[in-house]
């Protein structure tokens, strides 16, 4: 009677984990593997089940940077040419390659979403070259991982739309603040990326940006011609008698809300205008609390007056 497990029995083990879709024991599975062909001096099995354990990590955290760039260093001391997954077979540096890209991918993506990056163009390119990865390394071939562990099919060529989709809205929402009309080009061609890819959400997003930074009025105030709705010009409430609405110049571009409630305010105007109504505001305020304070002062006075008195 066997009693013990050998390093062959853990790792059979650990395929037939994956097949019932039990990752955590299959990373434990083929650790104990690993550890057991490493004591028997095979050390190809033995990288082979590191590699195929770490790889088990990433179905928990997908979104780890690190757990694909130590797949990928794993996997590159493996020697065989392909590994086993339950009844598919994938070559090992289809693996190598799908690590890499997507372990630079989620990293650039961490760096932007904890803002750790210092020029906005350069992190674009990066974003660019590892998009250029997908495309042109994997290209029509389905990636591995995501069909492993979230049973979804995506190839090389769909990731590469994603992330210049992902590229060209960095950019548009970048450059808006110095050029408008540029800024609607590149979200034109994020809108056309999210378009191939069937992303219809993000696709309308982008065409409602397209739309809103299109739009121009001219400042009710300085007469200046302005582009870019909520970004470079505002509307602002007031009142508006039909006496001014019949002597509003009949142009392209309007000065009025078409609600006719408000004005439209360049951004210069508009926060030269709102600033002095704060700075205002605080001037009354001072003011006021300048006249409480003397007035509970004064009355501080008269009530310790009033005991004086009251003690004689």
């Amino acid at each position: 009677m066997k009693f013990l497990k050998t390093a062959d029995d853990y790792r059979e083990i650990g395929y037939s984990n994956v097949n019932q879709r039990e990752y955590a024991k299959a990373h434990d599975s083929f650790l104990k593997a690993s550890e057991k062909y490493n004591k028997i001096g095979n050390f190809q099995d033995e990288y082979l089940c590191k590699s195929l354990s770490l790889l088990m990590t990433i179905q928990s955290d997908l979104k780890n940077p690190d757990r694909y760039i130590r797949s990928k260093a794993s996997l590159e001391r493996v020697t065989i040419p392909e590994i086993k997954f339950g009844l598919k077979k994938i070559q090992v540096s289809e693996l190598i390659d799908e690590c890499s890209l997507t372990g630079e991918e989620l990293t650039l993506f961490e760096k932007l979403s904890k803002g750790q990056y210092e020029d906005v163009f350069s992190i674009i390119e990066e974003i660019r070259t590892v998009a250029h990865g997908f495309q042109n390394t994997i290209g029509d071939r389905a990636l591995n991982i995501p069909e492993l562990f979230e049973n979804r099919y995506v190839n090389g060529v769909e990731r590469s739309y994603f992330l210049y989709a992902i590229s060209e809205e960095l950019l548009a929402e970048h450059i808006v603040w110095t050029d408008p009309k540029k800024s609607v080009e590149h979200y034109q061609m994020a809108s056309h990326w999210r378009s191939l890819l069937g992303q219809k959400e993000d696709e309308q997003t982008n065409n409602q940006k397209i739309h809103e930074i299109s739009q121009g009025v001219i400042c009710w105030f300085c007469g200046r011609e302005i582009y870019g709705k909520n970004i470079h010009y505002l509307p602002m409430k007031t009142q508006i008698s039909e006496y001014q609405l019949k002597n509003e110049k009949k142009e392209l571009l309007q000065s009025v809300h078409p609600d006719k409630q408000a004005v439209f305010a360049c951004r210069v105007c508009y926060y030269a205008i709102t600033n002095r109504i704060d700075e205002i505001a605080v001037e009354y305020h001072n003011k006021a609390l300048t006249e409480i304070h003397r007035v509970e002062s004064e009355l501080h006075a008269r009530i310790s007056h009033l005991q004086s008195i009251m003690r004689k």
